[in-house]
């Protein structure tokens, strides 16, 4: 009984570890997306020119001048960087708490409560952002309910992230599963550099995984990556439990999942935060996950 135990909470502490969940970001204003600038407002007519005095030689009236184009307005592209603040990734103190509810085969609420600690060193980077994310979950049919820590390794490029690795906790049933994944070279996440259209794929990532389980000899494993494609739908918006958002589309394909299935994931313009995605569980079974009222972005309620 108590291998077994150790066999699933071992199982779903790689699970936990391997997750590609978008947690946070953000911006001064997490209530609503930034509002559209306004249009320009037309440049006045030119008054007409008094008829010239007749003249052994008129002078021709000027022709009005044409009026400039408008300029474009800021944040207006539909570029995928309007989804993101690095700041908010990086800055230490940066939190959020986001709570989802689950539906499909299995139903429920999740909730992710995280923030920045600061800069440490991992698997041989000696800078590396840590944020530390802890997972509660309700679900029915009642699941088991392990305390689940998580903790991400990474940096930025840009607006290219960097993952060097992630480690998970899994606590249940008195026993305790440490999981360590590490990335070589780094994983790279460059879906916020893309355009309306555009997709990027990731392959040739070899990644090291560590199992810690008390008691036990470390269990280690190699493996590389499954091919990843990352498609960028655009901007529309969509409406969850937690309000109405502006958010870029994002379609997953691979990565963790070898079904060949993409996933789709929506995050609120201005904000960072998923907060509408569509995929499947561990088991291959439907799952959507939608933000919930009460979620937070650094103390500030969203929406």
């Amino acid at each position: 009984m108590k291998n077994r135990t150790l066999y699933r909470l071992a199982c779903l502490s790689s699970l936990w570890v391997a997750a590609a969940l978008t947690a946070c970001g953000g911006s001064d204003d997490p209530v609503t997306p930034p509002p559209p600038s306004p249009a320009p407002a037309p440049s006045p007519s030119p008054a007409p020119s008094p008829t010239p005095s007749p003249s052994p030689s008129p002078s021709p009236a000027p022709g009005p001048a044409p009026s400039p184009a408008p300029a474009p307005s800021p944040g207006a592209s539909g570029d995928a960087s309007d989804c993101i603040s690095v700041a908010d990734e990086t800055t230490p103190g940066s939190g959020f708490i986001l709570l989802h509810q689950i539906s499909g085969t299995v139903q429920g609420e999740q909730r992710m409560e995280g923030s920045v600690s600061g800069r440490v060193a991992f698997g041989g980077v000696s800078n590396a952002v840590e944020r530390k994310t802890r997972f509660t979950l309700s679900t029915q049919p009642p699941a088991d309910k392990p305390s689940v820590d998580t903790w991400q390794y990474y940096d930025w490029d840009g607006l290219t992230r960097r993952l060097y690795g992630s480690k998970a906790v899994v606590e249940a049933e008195g026993m305790r599963v440490t999981t360590t994944l590490t990335h070589q070279p780094a994983k790279p996440g460059a879906r916020f550099t893309l355009k309306p259209g555009q997709s990027i794929q990731v392959t040739c990532i070899e990644r090291t995984s560590t199992i810690q389980i008390p008691g036990m000899p470390d269990q280690v494993s190699r493996s590389s990556m499954l091919p990843w494609t990352i498609k960028y739908y655009g901007q529309e918006s969509v409406t969850v439990p937690a309000g109405t958002f502006l958010a870029c589309k994002f379609g997953d394909t691979g990565d963790d999942d070898s079904s060949g299935r993409e996933a789709l994931t929506w995050v609120a313009r201005g904000l960072g935060v998923a907060v509408k995605s569509i995929g499947q569980n561990e088991l291959g079974q439907p799952m959507t996950l939608e933000l919930l009222p009460g979620s937070s972005l650094n103390g500030r309620p969203i929406p």
